[in-house]
């Protein structure tokens, strides 16, 4: 968050803020983000979970097939 304030939830839901998306900008940050690219994001972890990420996709393009012409809250959606 570019070491802006944390809201007090995501300091209560993060241990403090401590995690990749609230912590300051530093080399902690810069540590966290490496595990995160190198773990999270390598292509066996993606392949795992295509399958889920496709049927997640296919079931929002639904909902807002289903609601043309009405207004949708993306926040909701998400």
């Amino acid at each position: 968050m570019a070491n802006n304030d944390v809201p007090i939830a995501a300091k209560v839901i993060t241990y403090g803020g401590i995690d990749i998306a609230f912590s300051p900008y530093g080399a902690y940050w810069r540590n966290i983000r490496k595990v995160f690219v190198r773990d999270m994001l390598c292509n066996q972890n993606l392949e795992a979970t295509y399958n889920f990420r496709k049927i997640e996709v296919r079931k929002t393009i639904q909902l807002i097939y289903t609601k043309i012409g009405e207004k949708i809250d993306i926040g909701d959606l998400v």
